[in-house]
């Protein structure tokens, strides 16, 4: 009896200990893959290259030329014509009262006097005082665009300036060399085109 108390105990051990272990075996997968081959790996492509060029520099625009505005538009130089016992040639056909006088250009605009180094500007005020005096004594029919008030003054004499034109004025030494190079120019020779503009072609 005692003999087969001992073979059922081992017997009930081994059936514990298979079952034990069948059910921790059941929480295990083994998968074994014969025959088929691994996925490639994954392609990376990387990115463009970035070109960096050289920096753009841009250049400011020129400055306008340094002046006031006078209002006066052309677009070519204005023909000159001499004016009769005086240095100064003036623009009949433009729509501005715009002198030649010693190499320099003259507008009187807005009831002011302008000048400039060319034809086209810029333009620097003149103080009355300092307005020259050949100027001064252009007779009133030489100006294109004269002011209202001076319809009733005399066509064949200078306006009436006040007292302030003029008076700061002194002829200067290019001045004096204009005024006797045109006291011996015929202008009649040259239908009175001054002689450095002649040699330009500019009327």
């Amino acid at each position: 009896m005692r003999g087969k108390a001992i073979i059922a105990s081992v017997v009930t051990v081994s059936t514990v200990g298979l079952l034990h272990m069948s059910a921790r075996a059941g929480d295990v997968t083994i998968g074994v893959n014969i025959g088929i081959p691994l996925p490639p790996p994954p392609v990376v492509i990387p990115p463009p290259p970035v070109v960096v060029g050289p920096p753009v520099v841009v250049a400011p625009a020129p400055p306008p030329p340094v002046g006031p505005e006078i209002g006066v538009r052309l677009s070519r130089p204005p023909a000159f014509v001499a004016i009769p016992g005086t240095p100064v040639y003036y623009a009949p056909h433009t729509s501005a009262n715009f002198f030649f006088y010693a190499h320099q250009y003259w507008v009187f605009a807005d009831r002011g006097w302008y000048v400039g180094p060319s034809w086209s500007g810029p333009w620097a005020v003149v103080e009355p005082a300092y307005v020259p005096a050949p100027i001064l004594r252009v007779p009133v029919r030489y100006y294109p665009v004269p002011p209202p008030q001076w319809a009733r003054w005399r066509h064949d004499a200078p306006p009436r300036w006040g007292s302030p034109y003029g008076h700061g004025w002194r002829e200067e030494a290019h001045e004096r060399e204009w005024r006797e190079r045109e006291a011996r120019w015929d202008h009649r020779e040259r239908n009175g085109c001054p002689p450095g503009l002649s040699k330009q072609g500019r009327c």
